[in-house]
């Protein structure tokens, strides 16, 4: 401690005892520490008595110097504020320095002192001081806090430094900071790319964007993501516009009317490539006429001034100025006001900072011009022209800007400065999608690694009072990355096949039931067999109701004993996913009693579940009246029945049209009041073939589709579905699908099975979902995306992206690897490489890709995280900056790495 720094002329007064050894005897010398700057000097001493210090300004201080020069000071002991005699810091504090302290508990110490050296002395000497409160105060906040200010200097010693109050107010009145949080709102720095935790932002037309006068920044000296790939610059002199243009990597900067020269006055080659070099102190650059080192050839350089910005003679070029020139507010007024002022925020960089050559549009009026319309997006560099091995991938390109002077008339020219902007993500006030839409603005095919990642974090202790459910598209869950897709829609697909030259169509008009080719049918003997469904009505009560088509003449009976003039009718249902085309009725007596035989009969038939029964015949029954004995197996065939058993047949050879379902009824019996008996009934016919769907209630994994109902004001169960059955379609329809698909589903029936009645039906009808949405069952590849590329187009008929087929003609496709499965109408289609696809041609990507996240608008949670608030738009370009370790990129690293990443600033 220098003595310099302590006042007060009171002196200090001290016991001591200098002691020597003589002939075995001791004696003592008592000194007193002299009044302050009054040293007192001991030239022989081995052991010393000092008493502590008593008052809590005072410091008494022994210290070894050179006796010749009074320097070389080495400090030996001390006491201050009332405390012991302690050893000093240093030299004597060390073990075997021969410096020994013994205080034994009282208020004097004797300390033993190690021999003196030629030309050596020790010096006590005392000092005093005065704690100002202000300096109490401040020295208190620096112990507890991060660094005092005057104002909390002030604050603190109005309350007579009462640091216990000031403790309890901090644990449990005043709200936490963070550094954090000071940092965000510094971190402004000029940038050209998007990063893991920030964009590139505001665009030019909104508030807070950033506007210079000088043509090159210091973003042009370096490339934070590959130090090898540098800016270049070249001057050019082209047809139509006065003066030199500079470009750098293509794009236009500014144009001069004398040729460039370097600081030596030497002029810069027309039409040769500058390397523009980094400077470790890049502010120098960003003012009019500041230098900035180029690089070219064997290890040339020199230094150019900066020029301003200026387009005097360019506009009208459209390939130099390819965007509007954005009119600005008057520059100096409150809505476009100067910033980044060096006299008064950064006064010792005045050299390389102006007050007039930055500013901030400090308004919204733009926002609702269309002067910014068309511009890019600028979060994602366009690629440069011709790419060079030296040279960045993309650049972005210039917008300019001009100022005019109400008063003057006279007119600044501006160049859009892209500034780096991190945004709010507090847990009062997360980002409502959790920055879905930022990383959807910043995906950047030519440099991935500067993609933002999804803000949203996990619900925690510290942010979960103020999360809450996003339901839009953007919304992305925390450590997730955006699907790349292609929604097949239908400007989409027509798009596609233009650019592709493929026939690319949604096919339609596929029916689950319709009439097939007999030329394919199976004739049968039956097209019933012991395995149909059987209901009965019409009886009191009957037996053996299997026996009516159990390929036996085992005995049906039906007691009608007081009902004689009710019909009793039996409907079949074939257990097959088939129609069928019947051809005749025939029907074989029972064991017993003629007067129970069938008289007359009604035969109908429908062709699905829900459908009206329809009339194929009805007439008379003429049965043998020979009776067949029980249980005897039928050998019939389509041609004939069984010519060694009892029978009668009726010829149906009128009826073309295909059922699924039959019901007979019988009005009579050949004595009108007897019972009804028969062995068997036979329907001989056409088995048509299976049909090209899924039979979604058939035991097994089974597949079906579902389109969503448009605007449908009512969802009937149209298919008379069982209560179960209806539920287990209405819960898959509302499950999350694999792939989006807002008007399709496609769902799978696994574990679960349909009620009986549902069992064999093929049109399952309309089912409501969970949401209130209406879905019909439609066939397996309603709405499916095919390549029907060099197919005869007379098969199918062209509407916009939709082809109206024939079931005949998806048999065809179907069946040729040539006319492949693209997807489905609506589908959003991740792009997984595959090489054949049209879908993954780079081109196709290039016009058609898009990022999702949450296109089903499902709930997902989002919360923000403390700490994490907006950039304060006046802040400075030199305050904090971002960088990206050289050669890495955030797609390239784990989910974690990048969390780790998340705020390295």
């Amino acid at each position: 401690m220098s003595r310099h720094i302590f006042s007060g002329s009171g002196a200090v007064t001290f016991a001591l005892l200098l002691a020597t050894t003589t002939g075995g005897a001791d004696a003592a010398t008592s000194y007193t520490c002299p009044p302050v700057d009054t040293p007192t000097v001991i030239t022989e001493a081995t052991t010393v008595t000092l008493g502590s210090t008593t008052a809590k300004s005072e410091l008494c201080t022994l210290t070894r110097r050179q006796a010749s020069s009074g320097a070389r000071r080495v400090p030996v002991a001390r006491s201050y504020a009332g405390r012991s005699w302690e050893k000093s810091a240093g030299l004597f504090a060390r073990s075997g320095s021969g410096l020994v302290v013994d205080c034994g508990g009282g208020t004097e110490c004797d300390l033993t002192l190690p021999t003196l050296g030629e030309d050596q002395e020790y010096v006590l000497e005392s000092f005093s001081y005065d704690v100002t409160a202000e300096a109490e105060a401040a020295r208190f906040l620096e112990q507890a806090t991060f660094g005092p200010t005057r104002e909390s200097i002030d604050e603190l010693v109005a309350t007579s430094n009462n640091f216990a109050s000031w403790i309890h107010t901090q644990m449990y009145t005043t709200p936490a900071s963070y550094h954090r949080e000071f940092l965000r709102r510094n971190t402004h720095p000029k940038f050209e790319y998007s990063y893991t935790t920030a964009a590139v932002g505001p665009r030019p037309c909104e508030q807070y964007s950033r506007w210079r006068k000088y043509a090159i920044t210091s973003r042009d000296l370096m490339d934070d993501r590959n130090t090898a790939r540098q800016k270049h610059l070249m001057i050019k002199q082209v047809e139509g516009v006065t003066g030199y243009v500079w470009l750098v990597d293509g794009t236009f900067r500014t144009v001069t009317q004398d040729q460039p020269t370097f600081t030596d006055g030497s002029l810069l080659q027309l039409d040769k490539r500058y390397r523009i070099d980094e400077m470790k102190r890049s502010f120098y650059v960003n003012c009019v006429g500041c230098p900035f080192l180029v690089t070219w050839g064997d290890g040339k350089e020199g230094d150019i001034p900066n020029p301003p910005v200026s387009i005097e003679g360019v506009e009208g070029d459209a390939e130099l100025l390819p965007y509007t020139t954005v009119t600005l507010p008057p520059f100096g007024s409150n809505a476009f006001p100067a910033v980044e002022k060096a006299s008064e925020e950064f006064p010792l960089l005045t050299e390389w900072m102006k007050d007039d050559e930055n500013a901030l549009l400090n308004s919204d009026i733009l926002e609702s011009s269309t002067q910014c319309d068309g511009f890019p997006s600028f979060r994602q560099p366009e690629a440069v022209a011709e790419t060079k091995d030296d040279a960045p991938l993309s650049i972005l390109p210039t917008v300019f800007g001009r100022s005019v002077d109400p008063v003057t008339g006279l007119e600044d020219i501006f160049a859009y400065d892209p500034h780096l902007t991190l945004y709010e993500n507090t847990p009062d006030k997360p980002l409502a999608d959790g920055g879905g839409q930022l990383v959807i603005d910043t995906y950047q095919p030519l440099d991935p690694g500067d993609q933002v990642m999804c803000h949203n974090v996990h619900r925690a202790h510290d942010n979960e009072d103020g999360c809450q459910l996003s339901y839009l598209d953007t919304a992305c869950a925390p450590d997730t990355v955006p699907q790349e897709t292609i929604v097949l829609d239908g400007a989409n697909l027509e798009g596609i096949s233009a650019l592709t030259s493929r026939s690319l169509y949604a096919v339609t008009g596929l029916t689950i039931s319709e009439d097939l080719n007999v030329e394919d049918g199976v004739f049968v003997s039956s097209v019933l067999d012991e395995d149909s469904v059987l209901s009965v009505e019409g009886c009191n009560s009957w037996s053996r109701g299997y026996a009516a088509k159990d390929r036996k003449t085992e005995k049906f009976w039906c007691d009608r004993a007081g009902i004689e003039n009710t019909p009793t009718t039996i409907v079949f249902s074939p257990p097959r996913s088939q129609l069928s085309i019947v051809h005749k009725l025939r029907m074989y007596t029972a064991n017993t009693s003629t007067n129970s035989d069938p008289a007359s009969f009604i035969l109908e038939g429908r062709v699905k579940p829900d459908a009206e029964w329809e009339i194929i015949s009805s007439g008379d029954l003429d049965l043998p009246l020979d009776r067949n004995g029980r249980g005897i197996p039928i050998q019939s065939s389509y041609e004939s029945g069984d010519i060694n058993l009892q029978y009668t047949e009726v010829s149906l050879s009128t009826n073309t049209k295909a059922y699924w379902d039959y019901k007979l009824s019988i009005p009579a019996t050949r004595d009108p009041n007897s019972n009804l008996q028969f062995a068997e009934v036979e329907l001989p016919g056409l088995l048509l073939p299976s049909f090209p769907v899924s039979h979604s209630c058939t035991p097994g994994a089974q597949s079906s589709r579902w389109m969503k109902e448009a605007d449908a004001e009512t969802c009937p169960n149209s298919a008379n579905l069982g209560e179960g059955t209806y539920k287990l379609f209405s819960d898959l329809i509302s499950a999350k699908p694999d792939v989006y698909n807002p008007n399709i589903r496609d769902v799978t029936r696994e574990y679960r099975e349909c009620d009986g009645v549902d069992k064999y039906k093929l049109d399952l009808g309309m089912v409501q979902a969970s949401d209130g949405t209406c879905w019909s069952h439609v066939h397996d590849f309603e709405h499916s995306v095919f390549d029907v590329t060099g197919a005869d187009p007379a098969d199918y008929t062209v509407s916009g992206s939709m082809a109206q087929i024939s079931n005949a003609f998806l048999d065809v496709i179907l069946n040729d690897s040539a006319y492949p499965i693209i997807g489905i109408l609506d589908d959003h289609v991740a792009i997984d490489g595959s090489p054949n696809s049209p879908l993954d041609q780079p081109d196709v990507q290039d016009v058609f890709m898009t990022l999702e996240f949450n296109p089903s608008r499902q709930a997902v949670l989002i919360c923000g995280s403390p700490g994490e608030v907006a950039t304060d738009p006046f802040a400075s370009d030199h305050s904090f900056d971002i960088t990206t370790p050289q050669k890495t990129g955030a797609r390239t690293l784990s989910i974690w790495e990048l969390s780790a990443q998340r705020h390295t600033t």
